[in-house]
């Protein structure tokens, strides 16, 4: 799985992309996305020595994707926000992957202002996400790999 993920990285130019994202939109970055030497996963690496409490990355706070706790308080405010029952609600990571795919989608529009910057961002950003090939997550699962699976209800929300 890391020797793909290797191969995609390097063939997306992640680091470029990392690089001139953060700074195209102002994002304050001390850091290098890289695979470490010698092999293994991409992650964030040190690009010089940093003082204890210096910041190593600070992303402006308008291209950041944000869950609330309580609804109405998110400026990105979705249907699953308005609902006043908690449980109800989906878990805060598919609030977040529903806000990612909105931005996908261009939910902020191509026109100007900060709604589109951010949509134009976040399909940008995109470009660095994973395939689905190299992820664990049963909705990327293949069959035979859910079929594999110990636990059937988990198996079984791969399939859906």
């Amino acid at each position: 799985m890391g020797h793909l993920l290797a191969l995609w990285a390097l063939a997306t130019d992640q680091p470029a992309t990392f690089g001139r994202l953060a700074s195209a939109y102002g994002v304050y970055s001390a850091v290098v996305l890289a695979e470490p030497p010698g092999g293994g996963e991409r992650g964030l690496f040190c690009t010089r020595a940093v003082a204890a409490g210096e910041p190593l990355l600070a992303v402006p706070w308008q291209l950041c994707l944000v869950d609330e706790d309580e609804p109405g308080d998110d400026s990105l405010e979705s249907v699953w926000e308005q609902q006043s029952d908690a449980a109800a609600r989906p878990a805060r990571d598919v609030r977040l992957a529903a806000q990612l795919l909105a931005q996908l989608a261009g939910a902020g529009g191509d026109g100007g202002g900060d709604a589109a910057e951010l949509s134009r961002f976040w399909r940008e950003w995109s470009a660095m996400l994973p395939p689905a090939a190299a992820c664990a997550h049963p909705m990327t699962l293949p069959d035979a790999l859910l079929e594999e699976l110990q636990h059937a209800p988990l198996a079984e929300a791969g399939r859906r």
